[in-house]
């Protein structure tokens, strides 16, 4: 996706490092923005989201931001913290997260590495996590030229004893500032003996903004 679907101009922007900031140019989607966009577009959202919920059959997720967009909490219906321990870059991308707990198996830390595009820097190009069975990797695709914020394929590859696949999105109904509200959610997972499983869900989201 090239640089006039995003409408990327260069703008100062403020970058925060430990205590210290130093003011630089990068190139910005032309628009309001908030100091963490990166954030809401890592979950296909945009403007100035307070609360999402996340609905899928019986399991729950809910993301939660600050005024300028950062990701303050990611609670699921089981408790657990999503992108807990976040660490970010000089820009306040996202760029690891993960429990700090060595896992059972092999006493490693398993993380989650978030890989951002050079051409679109606010937009992910890639998850990647490291675990004691076998390596994930998710490549985003954008393909929706009158709303490119929005993830419309996700390709996973992993290694022997994980099945590779792809997830696509097809978006149904959105809000009145252009978030989506539901999409139908298509996994196509590879199996052992070469064939293919194929699960179809439907993704519901409330949001609430900030005032």
């Amino acid at each position: 996706m090239g640089e006039r679907e995003f409408g990327w101009v260069p703008l100062k922007d403020v970058t925060l490092t430990n205590e210290t900031a130093t003011t630089e140019t990068r190139p910005r989607a032309q628009g309001p923005f908030s100091r963490f966009e990166a954030d809401l577009h890592l979950f296909g959202l945009k403007g100035s989201v307070f609360k999402c919920i996340e609905t899928e059959d019986d399991v729950k997720v809910v993301y939660s931001f600050s005024y300028n967009g950062q990701l303050t909490s990611s609670r699921s219906s089981w408790g657990a913290e999503l992108y807990e321990n976040p660490q970010r870059d000089a820009n306040g991308r996202i760029i690891r997260y993960g429990d700090d707990t060595p896992n059972d198996m092999d006493g490693e830390v398993d993380y989650h590495y978030i890989t951002w595009r050079s051409d679109a820097p606010d937009y992910v190009e890639s998850v990647n996590f490291s675990g004691p069975v076998c390596d994930v990797s998710e490549k985003y695709f954008y393909e929706n030229n009158e709303k490119p914020y929005l993830i419309t394929k996700i390709v996973q590859e992993s290694g022997d004893y994980c099945p590779g696949g792809e997830i696509t999105f097809t978006y149904l109904s959105f809000d009145d500032r252009g978030n989506w509200t539901r999409r139908l959610v298509v996994r196509k997972y590879k199996t052992e003996d070469g064939g293919t499983i194929t699960e179809k869900a439907t993704q519901n989201r409330v949001i609430s903004y900030h005032k």
